[in-house]
């Protein structure tokens, strides 16, 4: 018969996953429980031997469950995807890649785009840049500052969208909050404005309910300012503050 296929998705860094099968029952696999979902099958395989890469087609029902969160915004980090297969019931890893879009199309149904580990390779590598502005990620080993100085943990009163309320943001100042993170339920989102006990989202986060529990993180406008009177860390900043006005290749700047 046709082989029973297992469907791992990862995001990566977390202990986030989602799990499905192209049978027709839920398949128990290594104490995990692959979910059945109707519409889901994958095109052929893909192999482009000039690029040594290759990618596949998945099709699943757009009210599918992973599919669905790419309708509000893409996931926060890298989604690691493993196809697993077997006759019988033992399964090997078959396939890997990373999900670099997921699209609706017509009707109820969207289609998963997935690439090779190769393509991560095409990926812009992170570099320092001649500005004023600090470049680094914050809380990155880059950036140095320890994030653990800088939290708030609390519980959510509200969720409205993009829109959490909770008691803890309260305890900050107004945009202290601003560019940092919201962390809660093993999900992240950035945080895009702070007043108050309130706080925006740059996009909504999948799951976040009222009593949940979570954690946010100081942001920082990555200016040399900032970075001394709010972290304490101006000797470490990654930014260019004193860049002149005046271009010497254009005009002269002394005399």
């Amino acid at each position: 018969g046709q082989p029973i296929e297992l469907y791992l998705f990862t995001l990566r860094g977390t202990a986030t996953v989602w799990r499905y099968t192209s049978a027709a029952y839920d398949i128990v696999y290594d104490g995990y429980t692959y979910t059945a979902e109707p519409g889901l099958y994958r095109d052929e395989i893909e192999d482009d031997l000039e690029s040594n890469s290759s990618g596949l087609i998945i099709h699943c029902r757009g009210s599918n469950r992973f599919a669905r969160q790419y309708i509000l915004a893409s996931p926060e980090n890298i989604v690691e995807f493993s196809l697993y297969r077997a006759h019988g019931v033992y399964y090997r890893r078959y396939w890997m890649g990373i999900v670099k879009s997921c699209l609706p199309i017509d009707g109820d149904e969207a289609l998963m785009t997935i690439g090779s580990l190769m393509d991560e390779l095409e990926r812009t590598v992170h570099f320092r840049r001649w500005c004023r502005l600090c470049g680094a990620i914050l809380y990155s080993d880059y950036c140095g500052v320890d994030k653990t100085g800088y939290s708030l943990s609390g519980a959510v009163d509200s969720v409205s969208g993009r829109t959490v309320v909770a008691e803890v943001f309260d305890n900050a100042a107004d945009n202290w909050l601003k560019g940092g993170w919201l962390v809660a339920n093993g999900r992240q989102r950035k945080i895009d404005s702070h007043v108050g006990n309130t706080i925006t989202l740059t996009s909504q986060l999948p799951g976040l309910v009222a009593g949940m529990a979570c954690e946010v993180y100081a942001g920082c406008l990555h200016t040399h300012a900032i970075c001394v009177s709010k972290f304490d860390h101006g000797n470490d900043y990654k930014g260019f503050a004193w860049i002149p006005d005046a271009n010497p290749v254009t005009q002269r700047i002394w005399g």
